[in-house]
């Protein structure tokens, strides 16, 4: 045996627990290790992942902002809507001012931001192979922005609107106002078919406004009859005043009556008289009770506050002029008008205007002349005495069916106008009675009367044209059309909707711009309507708040007095009214039917 100790050897299975415990702390420090990295690759991924929505939302932000706005939109609103609006605004203005700062005009300019939003959503990995998701959607909203084949601020882009909104909306993306980027011009606010609801309509059934006829001479309300078999109000007549609106269904009397016309006068707040068949020949009535005045052919009348009538027309049996006078409650009383001219056609060339026979014809001296004489109401001597108003340079125009003289009436003052034969004469009676006529140059247009100054208007797609005139002469404004409605042939007028009148001074231009322009307004001085803004009135491609391809508007109609001026609408849900007033504002007229 050794002298000293030997080392005893470690047993195997002691050696294996500690190879064990290595091996754990080596795996332990890999696995941290392993954690570590997946933790920050976790963080990578979600870093890159957030700059990813980053993007997406800023480039949402900016589409968005470019194309709608930053309002939020309103309850009902859609983003093809307010698109649709703002397209409405700009859609007139050239591209210079649609654009800024010399870039892209709108909405061209969105074209960029809609392209960012597509390629900004294919890097986050979130554009599908099926080319159905929203960056296929924005991509092709790109491309439609930009087109040259089709205007996209006139083209209808409200189904790829519709899709990139909708498919936004799915993804979570949420608009923020104050994005990068140019904001568009404000949105017309236009009235639709949702502003006109059914129950303000003047009548919920249709009817053709070549059935309707408003007051041969006029004076402040605006007053017309309508009589169409297929209306169950017909026939009916309305007053519409700048406070008012009434329509009431005429009495039993005129239900069966054919040819219904507003030929005469009334005092203010007075019902009219209605002329039935040619002129009256099947009876002139009162439109209040259907009491019938009496059967003649007439050429005009007229009522008064306390309920007398008169009637001038031409009697058949005789073959005279004559004036009938009706007080209330009591028998006709006819009365030969006696004349000092030579008249070639008493239809053309007479006419009662409120209180006064106007006469024009040739005297002895062979001049042509016109004579005034005021007409008593009261059952006395029917004419005053006889007031040469003075001559007139023309003869009138041969056989148009309409009479020469006709007028329109304020507080201040009646106006007569005759026509001649190139051109119109105006008298003005105040109380010094009747001022020498003034020349008009031209002929045509429609008359309307403010204090004491008659206007002639006339509107046609190549010139406009209003003549102002008082005592002391007339004045003569053109436009050139085009400087109004533009050039772009696509916003060209369409058929059958421009009209024009002078509202208290101003000249009121109302036009369809195409097919999708909506029904549009220009409200200024004559000398300043080409610089003048559109307003958009009401947009006839909206309804149920849908857009849709075609208009909901079938005609319209625009009537004119003094201050006021009213715009008939004819669509699918009825005829509607909306009022215009001096300032240029409209309101949907809600008329009050007599029971």
């Amino acid at each position: 045996m050794s002298t000293h100790d030997e080392p005893i050897p470690e047993s195997e299975p002691a050696i294996d627990l500690d190879r064990r415990r290595r091996t754990r702390r080596l795996a332990l420090f890999a696995g941290a290790g392993l954690v570590a990295v997946g933790v920050g690759l976790f963080f990578v991924v979600r870093s890159m992942e957030a700059k990813s929505q980053q993007r997406i939302d800023q480039a949402w932000d900016q589409l968005s902002r470019c194309m709608v706005g930053d309002a939020p939109l309103a309850a009902g609103e859609t983003a093809p809507l307010r698109f649709r609006n703002i397209q409405l605004a700009a859609m007139t203005l050239p591209a210079d001012k649609r654009a800024e700062a010399g870039g892209l005009p709108w909405p061209a300019r969105c074209a960029p931001a809609a392209h960012g939003l597509s390629e900004a959503l294919r890097e986050a990995g979130r554009a599908s192979k099926d080319g159905k998701d929203l960056s296929a959607s924005a991509e092709e909203l790109a491309k439609l922005l930009k087109s040259i084949d089709a205007d996209p601020v006139i083209a209808d882009l409200s189904s790829p609107v519709q899709s990139v909104w909708t498919l936004a909306t799915d993804a979570g993306l949420t608009a923020h106002p104050g994005a990068a980027g140019p904001a568009p011009m404000a949105p017309a606010q236009p009235m639709t078919l949702a502003s006109l609801r059914p129950d303000d309509a003047i009548t919920r059934s249709f009817f053709g406004f070549k059935n309707l006829f408003d007051e041969a001479n006029p004076a402040e309300a605006i007053r017309f009859v309508v009589e169409d078999k297929s209306v169950p109000e017909s026939p009916f007549v309305c007053t519409v005043t700048a406070a008012s609106a009434a329509c009431r269904k005429l009495p039993a009397p005129l239900a069966a009556a054919n040819g219904l016309r507003l030929l005469g006068t009334s005092d203010d707040g007075v019902e009219p008289l209605v002329f039935a068949g040619n002129r009256g020949s099947d009876g002139v009535f009162r439109s209040d009770t259907g009491a019938m005045v009496e059967k003649m052919y007439s050429y005009s009348g007229q009522v008064t506050r306390d309920g007398a009538a008169a009637i001038l027309g031409w009697d058949e049996g005789t073959r005279e002029l004559r004036l009938l006078r009706q007080q209330p409650g009591k028998a006709v009383q006819t009365h030969r008008v006696k004349l000092d001219l030579r008249i070639g056609n008493f239809f053309y060339s007479t006419a009662t205007l409120w209180d006064q026979l106007l006469v024009r014809g040739v005297s002895k001296e062979g001049a042509i002349r016109l004579l005034a004489r005021p007409v008593d109401m009261s059952g006395g001597e029917p004419f005053g005495p006889e007031q040469d108003v003075g001559p007139l340079g023309q003869r009138g125009p041969a056989g148009e069916g309409t009479p020469h003289i006709t007028g329109c009436r304020t507080s201040e003052a009646i106006v007569a106008k005759v026509e001649g034969h190139t051109d119109e004469f105006l008298t003005f009676k105040t109380s010094t009675g009747f001022s020498p006529p003034v020349v008009a140059p031209g002929r045509g247009g429609i008359l309307s009367c403010r204090g004491a100054e008659a206007t002639l208007t006339q509107v046609t797609r190549s010139s406009i044209i209003q003549v102002r005139c008082t005592p002391a002469g007339c004045s003569e404004k053109v436009v050139e059309a085009a400087e109004v409605f533009g050039k772009d042939k696509e916003l060209a007028v369409r058929e059958g909707f421009l009209a024009g009148a002078d509202v208290d001074g101003k000249l009121l231009v109302i036009w369809g711009a195409g097919e999708r322009g909506g029904l549009r307004m220009r409200l200024a001085p004559a000398e300043q309507l080409a610089r003048a803004t559109d307003t958009v009135l009401f947009d006839d491609l909206v309804q149920d708040q849908k857009l849709q391809k075609l208009s909901t508007l079938v005609e319209m109609k625009l009537l004119s007095r003094g201050k006021l001026a009213l715009l008939l609408l004819s669509t699918p849900s009825g005829v509607h009214a909306v009022r215009i007033d001096a300032s240029g504002k409209p309101s949907p007229v809600v008329a009050k039917w007599a029971k």
